[in-house]
């Protein structure tokens, strides 16, 4: 039996929300619930930027965009986010084909389901594999959902979940801007059992950075950055270039950080300035961010006003991030032996800020595992947002198969700083 535990809160009405563990259930046999119709949905806007909600079951200004109904969606690299409004009884169902090449092709097609219970909610996870020749097959997940993050809430006749899917050894998620992927999200009645072979339609929507609306004909824009991501209690600067053509008589721009950094930024705003004689002219939204801001992507939202008070929206996504990220190397091949054996992984240290940054890195291994070297080793990053290769050797077990978590850590002063990758032994 396979049993893991993710973080959990369940919260009634408007009260405090209780921490519990959730329990990750073994394949089963039990129908997985799903919709009973997989006709086209409306989706307004199929460009998503790169945006981190905080996973607590409230559905805060600005925290998410809204997908189709009652449900939303975005992206962040290496991740997938989804949220959506249930009734008492109905499941949340999410499918995502990850190539965006079609639900009935390939084997990266994944459907989730976040089921309420009496004790808070179950989430299970499934691949449509089309590979073989014997037609598509569904195939459990259970590495997907060990990695996946759910929070739900209830609130009056029904409830809301909050759902993070993180890439894991067998499924890559947003690794890259302008990747696409299918997506479609629903509350469904619980207890329909959806047939492999269904066709279902989704919607391609393009992951991006950067992202413009009503722009007029002629305008054209573009970000610059020292680098996306900022730490907490530093600044950041965004310049933005507006090329136009004649006439173009705008007014005035305003900037500010959307959603939950927007207390923690600034709001500024200044008469649109005029274009040079190669039509063109440069804005910079220059920031600091509060010590206390919650990491994640956030979203820089600049308005302009047009010569009849029109709103001109121009967006860009950035990161408020800690001061080091691992860049862990999935390229590595591990392949089952009977012997035990020795493997070098790598991964970079990447650094966020413009300080030099001294840690000690360290590994744990996965159960059964050994690290031979590497761990518990000082790092010195000199230069301001410089990487740092660090490579670490792994004892794998003889006989050892399957998907298991490999935490890489970064102690910085009194800071710790921690991630879980994924590795597959085939």
């Amino acid at each position: 039996m396979i049993t893991a535990l993710i973080p959990f809160v369940f919260q009634q009405g408007g009260g405090q929300a209780v921490t519990t563990p959730l329990p990750i259930l073994p394949p089963v046999s039990a129908p997985v619930a799903s919709t009973n119709s997989f006709g086209p949905q409306v989706i307004r806007d199929t460009n998503r930027l790169a945006l981190t909600p905080v996973l607590d079951g409230k559905l805060e200004p600005e925290e998410w965009e809204v997908l189709a109904g009652d449900t939303y969606f975005q992206w962040e690299p290496g991740r997938l986010h989804f949220a959506g409004k249930a009734s008492t009884g109905q499941d949340l169902v999410a499918s995502f084909d990850l190539s965006g090449n079609g639900w009935l092709v390939g084997s990266d097609n994944l459907e989730v389901t976040v089921r309420q219970t009496s004790a808070g909610a179950e989430l299970q996870c499934r691949f449509l594999d089309n590979t073989g020749q014997a037609g598509p097959v569904w195939v459990e997940a259970p590495e997907i959902r060990a990695a996946a993050k759910v929070v739900a809430s209830a609130q009056g006749g029904g409830w809301i979940a909050e759902v993070t899917l993180k890439e894991s050894a067998n499924a890559v998620f947003a690794e890259k801007s302008d990747s696409k992927v299918g997506v479609r999200i629903e509350a469904a009645n619980g207890g329909a059992n959806a047939q492999p072979y269904m066709p279902r339609n989704l919607t391609l929507m393009t992951l991006t950075m950067d992202r413009g609306t009503q722009l007029p004909v002629g305008l054209q824009w573009k970000p610059e950055f020292r680098g996306r991501s900022v730490t907490a209690g530093e600044d950041i600067r965004i310049r933005m270039t507006f090329n136009g053509v004649d006439g173009m008589n705008f007014k005035r721009i305003e900037m500010r950080t959307e959603g939950l950094a927007k207390n923690d930024t600034a709001m500024k705003g200044y008469p649109f300035p005029e274009f040079d004689r190669k039509m063109r002219t440069f804005v910079d939204y220059d920031t600091p961010v509060a010590i206390g801001a919650k990491p994640g992507w956030r979203i820089m939202r600049a308005t302009i006003m047009d010569s009849q008070d029109r709103p001109i929206t121009v967006q860009t996504s950035y990161e408020v991030a800690p001061t080091i990220q691992f860049d862990f190397d999935r390229k590595t091949n591990v392949l089952s032996s009977t012997e035990s054996q020795k493997v070098r992984f790598s991964t970079y240290i990447r650094s966020n800020t413009k300080r030099r940054v001294t840690g000690q890195f360290s590994v744990k291994p996965p159960p059964g595992w050994t690290v031979e070297s590497g761990s518990d080793k000082m790092f010195v990053i000199y230069n301001s947002r410089a990487s740092k290769r660090q490579v670490f050797e792994l004892n794998v077990p003889a006989g050892f198969k399957g998907v298991v978590p490999l935490t890489l850590t970064a102690q910085i002063g009194d800071d710790t700083i921690e991630e879980q990758v994924w590795l597959r032994v085939p």
